[in-house]
């Protein structure tokens, strides 16, 4: 069970910020916003088996309504660093944060998972800074772990 969540959205809420930033969200992430808006996971780490090693979620950012960590909601980070600053890609949902700043963001063509490094110069998969996790929204909550040992 998730903690720190922000108001529990409806469809339409969601329908709302879809069609404000322009991108259909995957059945399993609205699903899942439903039942939890943001907040925290009872499993932080999810482990990068290219890299051996893992990461932490801080946070899942909410939709519409602020959680209670004050951070950017997903339409606000979007509309900041895809729309204005032109930072991340287009086709990329920015869903959660580490503990860095960096982004777990999902690709809402493939439904891939990434994690994107802000604080590797420019966005790229050439420098590093994409780096893909999982397919699959479901399949990233499935694989969270508790503690980030191997």
């Amino acid at each position: 069970m998730f903690n720190k969540c922000a108001i529990k959205l409806t469809i339409e809420d969601i329908q709302e910020v879809e069609n404000l930033i322009h991108l259909n969200f995957p059945k399993d992430f609205i699903d899942h916003y439903l039942k939890y808006n943001g907040g925290v996971p009872p499993r932080t780490y999810f482990y990068m088996e290219e890299y051996e090693t893992f990461v932490e979620i801080s946070s899942f950012k909410s939709i519409k309504y602020k959680s209670d960590s004050e951070d950017p909601r997903i339409e606000d980070t979007y509309q900041n660093l895809s729309i204005e600053k032109n930072i991340i890609p287009k086709n990329m949902l920015p869903f959660a944060m580490d503990w860095g700043g960096n982004l777990f963001c999902m690709n809402v063509e493939t439904e891939d998972i990434y994690i994107i490094y802000l604080d590797l110069g420019e966005v790229n998969e050439s420098n590093g800074s994409i780096r893909f996790l999982i397919n699959g929204f479901s399949n990233f909550l499935d694989n969270l772990e508790e503690n980030g040992d191997e």
